[in-house]
């Protein structure tokens, strides 16, 4: 988000704090529910801030990709769900924190974004993709020979466990799910494609790309 200062110059708003929020539902009536701050916002470093930056932007290809469809598809966030047709989540869950037994433990899986896309010209039941983002800026190995460590691996494994147990249909009523690992380069895509060749999924569960094919309005919606 950027603003201009009263004598012209441009800064950058990269975290959210209770001054802000008042001001964000007072001016443009946005619910506390719809922002999250917290107090990493006061000890935000380079690599938080371009991830940060970099989610930020996916979202908004997404939406300018729903917007530029002319009503064949409406992107949709999580709290926009009417409540009466999805049980209603304990706060902050389950779009920011899914719950799953993997190798015998309990684990977390936090995705960058969540949020759903519904095409008009699907039957209703079936026209919803749910989207779940990781923005992959190459800092992550994608295995690692140690099992307790995080890498694009394991979360892979999170995510096709979840999709199993049906809790993402279940929370979001969704008919698709598609998990989209963004990354900066095409070499980076390239790997990832060859190293999770054999991952354990659902048709299309999972599609990695990179930033810069997200431009493209009809590759993002495409309904594969």
């Amino acid at each position: 988000m950027d603003f201009y200062h009263a004598g012209g110059s441009r800064a950058m708003v990269y975290g959210l704090a209770s001054r802000g929020a008042g001001v964000m539902r007072q001016k443009f009536d946005m619910p506390f529910s719809r922002m999250d701050w917290d107090t990493r916002n006061r000890h935000v470093g380079r690599i938080f801030l371009e991830h940060a930056v970099m989610t930020a932007g996916i979202q908004i290809a997404f939406e300018s990709a729903c917007r530029a469809s002319e009503g064949r598809v409406k992107f949709i966030r999580p709290d926009d769900i009417p409540q009466a047709a999805t049980p209603q989540p304990p706060k902050h869950q389950p779009w920011h924190h899914w719950r799953t037994a993997l190798g015998g433990k309990q684990r977390t899986l936090i995705p960058d974004a969540a949020f759903l896309l519904e095409y008009a010209e699907e039957p209703a039941g079936k026209n919803r993709r749910l989207c779940l983002i990781e923005a992959d800026r190459g800092t992550m190995p994608l295995k690692r020979s140690c099992g307790s460590a995080s890498c694009i691996e394991r979360k892979l494994h999170l995510y096709a466990q979840l999709w199993k147990s049906g809790q993402f249909t279940k929370i979001s009523g969704a008919h698709r799910i598609q998990v989209w690992i963004v990354t900066t380069g095409a070499e980076r895509v390239s790997h990832m494609n060859e190293v999770f060749t054999d991952s354990p999924s659902g048709r299309g569960l999972f599609r990695f790309t990179e930033m810069s094919a997200l431009a493209d309005p009809v590759f993002i919606l495409d309904r594969q």
